[in-house]
């Protein structure tokens, strides 16, 4: 991806290095595509902790990874966080944010996607915690929740003071080859970590998804393409 600019501020440190490259970048490409819901929900199932399990270290935040199949092809629904939000302006990332007093984080992830982007709790069929990922910056680990819903959403808007946008990416565009790369970052205080970033010309042409969000996805990506794989390449 070098040279192609993005909306995005990627506050990249000195030193910063190319990483490995995709998980999935041995497979074929008919594996790649259709990746359906059932797909997902299969390969995922072994992996996931239940969701009425709280993690046994308490996150700072939960987010809820909303999931949905149209034309045979699973999508994933995503926000542009707004350009007045003092972190992350701008960013790509799930609906979510920090827990309530006594609350679940199942619970936080279903009412910030309910106050952030008016889906209702009700209509998501969560399936399961995935594994706890660190913020990319200010430290904090974050709870992902994937959750299923039976059709398309309609009726969705974005909550102005917190969201610019409301955008849908299928899965099977994010394992294109290209879209995927990583980075070796050296962080403060913090040694060396590598982050994951995603970008497609066509359904991102602006845009890439970077570090927690991107890590969530890759996770994801990971455990449906090599599951179908049997060679495990």
């Amino acid at each position: 991806m070098s040279g192609r600019q993005f909306r995005q501020h990627i506050p990249r440190p000195h030193g910063t290095v190319p990483g490995g490259i995709a998980p999935w970048a041995g497979l074929a490409t008919e594996r790649r595509r259709p990746i359906r819901l059932e797909q997902v929900a299969t390969a995922l199932a072994p992996v996931l902790s239940p969701a009425e399990e709280e993690p046994e270290e308490r996150p700072a935040a939960a987010v809820l990874v909303p999931l949905f199949e149209q034309d045979g092809e699973t999508s994933v629904l995503l926000i542009r966080r707004s350009h007045f939000l003092a972190r992350n302006p701008g960013d790509i990332a799930f609906p979510g944010g920090g827990l309530e007093r006594r609350e679940a984080a199942v619970q936080a992830a279903l009412r910030e996607a309910e106050e952030e982007v008016a889906l209702p709790a009700a209509s998501v069929r969560v399936l399961g915690r995935m594994e706890m990922v660190s913020r990319t910056r200010r430290g904090g680990r974050i709870a992902p929740y994937l959750g299923v819903l039976a059709a398309p959403p309609s009726g969705l808007r974005a909550q102005p003071h917190e969201v610019d946008e409301l955008l849908v990416v299928t899965l099977a565009d994010l394992a294109e080859d290209g879209a995927y790369w990583e980075e070796r970052w050296d962080m403060p205080g913090e040694g060396s970590r590598v982050l994951s970033f995603f970008a497609h010309r066509g359904a991102l042409p602006d845009d890439v998804i970077w570090g927690m969000t991107a890590g969530i996805l890759r996770q994801l990506l990971s455990a449906v393409l090599l599951a179908s794989d049997p060679a495990g390449s």
